[in-house]
């Protein structure tokens, strides 16, 4: 019997985990497509621009990277 009780008790506190981490991953979701995902989508576009930028500069900055006359 003491088994059994146990047995629940696992099943239980597993649906309980399941459900919670569903609703989690759901809250991430609903963040994601809603302003915080635009925000997130903005920020990754400011850091690309600006990585792309300093490489160009870094670029043009070493004496192997400029035209030799």
């Amino acid at each position: 019997m003491l088994f059994l009780t146990n047995l629940y008790t696992v099943s239980f506190l597993t649906d309980v985990l399941l459900n919670q981490e569903i609703e989690f991953m759901m809250e991430i979701f609903d963040y994601l497509t809603g302003r915080g995902g635009m925000l997130i989508l903005g920020l990754f576009v400011v850091i690309v621009v600006l990585y792309n930028k300093i490489r160009t500069r870094n670029y043009f900055k070493r004496p192997s990277g400029k035209r030799k006359k």
